[in-house]
């Protein structure tokens, strides 16, 4: 079964013994964090706002606008994948 890194050896030449050829970086994973803060805009109740960043957590509520103005207030981090 070939994988993205086959081919990155090749087999021993007679002449030069083993050879690597130039790699690409491999692939980086991605973590997604789905977050959750209570909207303090609201004016009715309390109304919980979701949004997803990547590469880590953002506990300020910098990355989303929440629809009613917040400010966001009790942030965690409801999942992650």
């Amino acid at each position: 079964m070939a994988s993205e890194f086959s081919g990155l050896i090749s087999q021993p030449s007679a002449t030069s013994g083993l050879q690597v050829r130039p790699t690409a970086t491999p692939p980086v994973a991605t973590t997604y964090f789905m977050m959750r803060g209570i909207d303090t805009g609201s004016g009715f109740g309390i109304y919980y706002h979701y949004w997803t960043v990547t590469g880590r957590p953002d506990f300020t509520g910098a990355s989303t606008v929440p629809p009613f103005g917040g400010p966001l207030t009790e942030i965690v981090v409801v999942s992650t994948s």
